[in-house]
């Protein structure tokens, strides 16, 4: 990755690098930023825009949070060559980057949000993969003012899982940015007296979303069971939920794996539920009344409280 100035100070011209650009050896990434190396990755938009911005800028908010692995790379970030749009439209559609400026004047353009330093300081960038980003603590802040609750919460999971972050220095910030946007939110993520649940798939996500809005009990997600990992583990039931999402459970070989997993917990006694992308998409309020009768039944069979 490289701006314009750093190329030319190489001693490239501009009409070289015109035709650089033009043949595809170069690839604009943000204008007068260009892609010299291999192909592009994750990361490759979050340092172009840091190029960009330049020097008094880190990434930040909900692109920091990417970087740092806590969401999922966002696809508009990548670039495919054989796609048929132009590519100036292909640079400036999808999914903007988060900079913030820590000194000097905000100007965004298409592709690039650029954000106002206001209460961020010095102390609170680092770097990441070479790229200057807002630290942990701060990316959780950011995001709790840019997103929904939900991902809130998998951003805290994420960020309390890896040990990027702790609950005591977050209540701490929490404090200190009193009355900060997203601050509200970011309490009741915290004050739950369970861990933020940490959800590895769209699937997941889009399961555990029901599951409240249903009004059934929430179950543990991401759950070591013996040499197992499995989806969702309502304790007290001894019932496990697998989804299979296209991502995870597509190919023959992960058909056989999952269903040897499924002996194995049957024989300690774990009730086995499977749920499809389809039910989840397509019928999720018919798919969690059949879900609540079955916890319901084995609550019964159990004498167990279906709490």
């Amino acid at each position: 990755m490289a701006s314009r100035p750093q190329i030319l100070a190489c001693g490239l011209t501009s009409s070289a690098l015109g035709r650089r650009t033009r043949r595809g050896r170069y690839e604009t990434v943000f204008r007068g930023v260009y892609r010299v190396g291999p192909s592009a990755t994750h990361l490759t938009r979050p340092s172009a825009a840091a190029l960009a911005v330049g020097p008094n800028a880190v990434i930040s908010h909900s692109t920091a949070a990417r970087v740092y692995g806590w969401l999922a790379p966002a696809d508009a970030w990548r670039f495919d060559r054989a796609d048929s749009v132009t590519p100036r439209r292909r640079i400036e559609g999808g999914v903007s980057v988060d900079a913030t400026l820590l000194r000097g004047n905000r100007r965004s353009r298409p592709g690039l949000r650029v954000h106002c330093a206001g209460s961020l300081t010095s102390d609170e960038a680092t770097t990441v993969a070479g790229i200057p980003v807002t630290t942990p603590i701060r990316t959780v802040l950011d995001a709790a003012a840019q997103l929904d609750a939900f991902t809130v919460e998998r951003v805290v999971a994420a960020a309390l899982r890896t040990g990027a972050v702790d609950r005591a220095a977050l209540s701490v910030a929490c404090s200190r940015y009193r009355g900060r946007r997203g601050i509200g939110r970011l309490r009741q993520v915290l004050d739950r007296p369970e861990m933020p649940r940490f959800t590895r798939s769209e699937a997941e996500r889009r399961v555990l979303k029901a599951i409240r809005d249903s009004g059934l009990p929430t179950p543990r997600a991401n759950v070591t069971a013996g040499p197992y990992e499995v989806d969702f583990l309502w304790d007290n039931l001894n019932v496990v939920l697998e989804v299979d999402g296209f991502e995870f459970h597509s190919s023959r070989r992960s058909f056989e794996s999952d269903r040897e997993r499924d002996g194995w917990l049957q024989a300690e006694g774990l009730l086995v539920v499977r749920l499809t992308w389809r039910q989840i998409t397509r019928e999720p309020m018919k798919t969690m009344v059949q879900l609540g009768r079955t916890l319901a039944r084995r609550s019964a069979e159990r004498g167990t409280r279906l709490a």
